[in-house]
């Protein structure tokens, strides 16, 4: 794992490398890679295969070790492509479709994150205690 996360990180240096020359449609392809770098990394390790020898609370401490792991990339890849966003939030083109990408790929990520929580389908109102009626 520590030889892949080196060539993921070798790999991240060159797209940043890539959005120092300061061309707006090669910018917008290495952010938007970088993201998608780290997200499929994220992805890729929390499928990845487990020990055949864990068992139990071992397995499910591994799991939760992995799960951990995946979400700092998953994390790190939809940062970058919000700062992609964010700071292209005034160009008036999108070269190469890549703004596009990286919102379509983003929105429904952040999305997601609210799919199971009720207080999206229900949401929850103050109550407010009656004031106390006045006095005759």
């Amino acid at each position: 794992i520590e030889k892949k996360k080196s060539a993921l990180e070798a790999t991240i240096a060159l797209y940043e490398r890539c959005t120092k020359r300061g061309v707006a449609e090669y910018t917008h392809a290495s952010a938007h890679r970088i993201g998608l770098s780290l997200i499929e990394f994220g992805d890729a390790l929390a499928a990845s295969e487990r020990p055949s020898g864990l068992g139990g609370e071992d397995l499910l401490a591994y799991n939760d070790v992995l799960t951990e792991q995946s979400y700092a990339f998953f994390d790190r890849g939809e940062d970058a492509w919000s700062t992609l966003l964010r700071q292209s939030a005034r160009d008036t083109g999108d070269p190469g479709r890549w703004l596009s990408r990286t919102r379509e790929a983003l929105w429904p990520r952040l999305g997601a994150r609210f799919l199971f929580h009720p207080e999206v389908d229900y949401p929850l109102v103050r109550a407010n205690p009656p004031s106390p009626a006045p006095e005759p």
